[in-house]
């Protein structure tokens, strides 16, 4: 084969084995450096407990004429993932080619087992692995997201009356997870109305039903860990009641007022419970 991709880098997510392994191999045969990614190595195995590992991809790609390089990722953790970017970014400057070939869930598949005896919870999963897959009569349709806590709010969203998928990624794409907390936590239906398709009686609804499911997205808006806990509580009421509504919404009590006291630090001691209360959540976001 004529090395057309000589010089390109791609990466391959779920090059372990099946097609995942055959485009790798290919990419590698056009004379592309191909990035094998996947959670089976020779000294640690996955669930499947399969004989078939990433540096024999790798291995095969360099067979083949290209460049093979293997890289353990588990692609339902961001972390790992976003590490993975880093190192391609840092040793080759660019990606020319991606291929998503991520599955890992095998052994969730039932056989002769009737369908409404299947697990949901398993099927879910199958359904939910790094993308949300939405299957409709006439259509099935993926949707992909730069964060956890970017496609837990989706999925929250959708829990509310009158919100399907098309009004989530509207929200989603006018406020970030952070101005959303922030209307959650406010109950600024004026905020949410300024996303297309959402009218004042769908804006209503979204902050009032997602107050109470506020403790559970908690975890998901603070990827990163948010900011370090401390024990003393900012001065002033304004401070001591936005501590209050932050902890109400689920963070723990050291971890709301140390995001409070950075904003106090920003606003100044006379700010507003609100304004204190919308700059500790989007503390809590980073």
């Amino acid at each position: 084969m004529s090395q057309v991709l000589k010089g390109k880098v791609a990466l391959v997510a779920g090059a372990t084995r099946g097609a995942g392994r055959g485009i790798a191999v290919e990419l590698g045969a056009a004379g592309a450096t191909v990035y094998c990614a996947g959670r089976t190595t020779r000294t640690q195995h996955s669930e499947y407990n399969r004989p078939e590992t990433i540096e024999e991809t790798a291995e095969l790609v360099q067979h083949a004429g290209g460049q093979g390089i293997a890289v353990q990722v588990d692609h339902l953790d961001p972390a790992q993932v976003q590490a993975l970017v880093a190192r391609i970014e840092r040793e080759q400057s660019r990606l020319d080619i991606l291929v998503n070939d991520v599955w890992g869930a095998d052994f969730l598949i039932e056989w002769n087992v009737p369908v409404w005896e299947h697990s949901l919870e398993g099927g879910l999963r199958m359904l939910r692995l790094a993308i949300d897959t939405h299957m409709r009569e006439d259509s099935i349709r993926l949707y992909g997201f730069a964060t956890e806590h970017e496609r837990a709010w989706f999925r929250a969203l959708q829990t509310v009356q009158g919100v399907g998928a098309k009004v989530a990624l509207a929200v989603l794409g006018t406020l970030d997870a952070a101005d959303l907390a922030n209307a959650v936590a406010l109950q600024d239906k004026n905020m949410v109305a300024r996303a297309p398709g959402v009218g004042p009686k769908v804006a209503a609804r979204i902050v009032a039903e997602l107050k109470d499911k506020m403790p559970s997205l908690a975890p998901a808006i603070r990827p990163g860990g948010g900011v370090a806990p401390i024990t003393i509580v900012p001065e002033g009421a304004s401070a001591r009641d936005a501590v209050s509504a932050l902890t109400n919404l689920g963070y723990g009590h050291a971890q709301a007022a140390a995001a409070v006291s950075l904003a106090v630090g920003k606003a100044g001691r006379e700010a507003r419970t609100e304004e204190l209360i919308r700059l500790g959540l989007r503390e809590l976001a980073q």
